[in-house]
């Protein structure tokens, strides 16, 4: 009997390329999904309240308000009888409809820039 070896041979380099271009559920995946949402441009961001399941869907209602003049003070942003508010409380309140002003910090979004 005669055997026969078949060998093949891979070029790796070329799958090295083909395999980085591919999708991941890696976290540098995601950011190249979210880099279009990257660009921080103003130090307060309005989250109307809507449903999302992904991401890149909250990114799409975020909306940037160079605008805001955040209360002096928590009490400025409760709006009492009798007493008038603030400038930029009025303008938050007539914009976005609300009944007062306050504010939170949201992970991975400050206004330093940095991802924390």
């Amino acid at each position: 009997p005669r055997f026969y070896s078949l060998a093949a041979m891979t070029n790796y380099s070329k799958w090295d390329k083909f395999a980085a271009d591919l999708a991941s559920d890696t976290e540098e995946e995601e950011e190249r999904q979210l880099e279009d949402y990257t660009s921080k441009t103003a130090c307060f961001i309005h989250i109307p309240p809507g449903d999302f399941t992904r991401k890149e869907q909250l990114c799409q209602m975020l909306e940037e308000d160079p605008d805001f003049e955040a209360p002096s003070s928590t009490a400025a942003g409760i709006v009492s009888e009798g007493e008038p508010p603030e400038p930029g409380v009025m303008r938050a309140l007539e914009k976005y409809k609300w009944s007062s002003v306050t504010s939170s910090f949201i992970p991975g979004y400050n206004p330093g820039g940095g991802s924390d």
